[in-house]
């Protein structure tokens, strides 16, 4: 996605982890796992394990993907980030 961004002139792409607030039925999170339940009931225990109870994954999953960002981007001469 990076490399198309690139491709279409993109000066900067902003990565960020999935945030699924809510445990009501029409919240995003319950919308979300019904989702996964009907298409892709497979996933549904690697979310559990990486959302628990929280609207998003852990600190350490976040550091990790900030990782990949600044690695990719950096391939393709993107930046990672608005204010470079």
């Amino acid at each position: 996605m990076v490399e198309a961004a690139k491709a279409y002139g993109a000066k900067f792409v902003l990565v960020g982890a999935l945030t699924l607030f809510g445990g009501k039925q029409t919240d995003c999170k319950t919308l979300y796992y019904n989702f996964l339940e009907k298409y892709y009931p497979e996933l549904i225990p690697k979310y559990k394990s990486l959302y628990g109870n929280s609207f998003q994954p852990s600190k350490e999953y976040q550091r990790r993907l900030e990782e990949k960002t600044v690695k990719i981007c950096g391939r393709y001469g993107v930046n990672h980030k608005i204010l470079a």
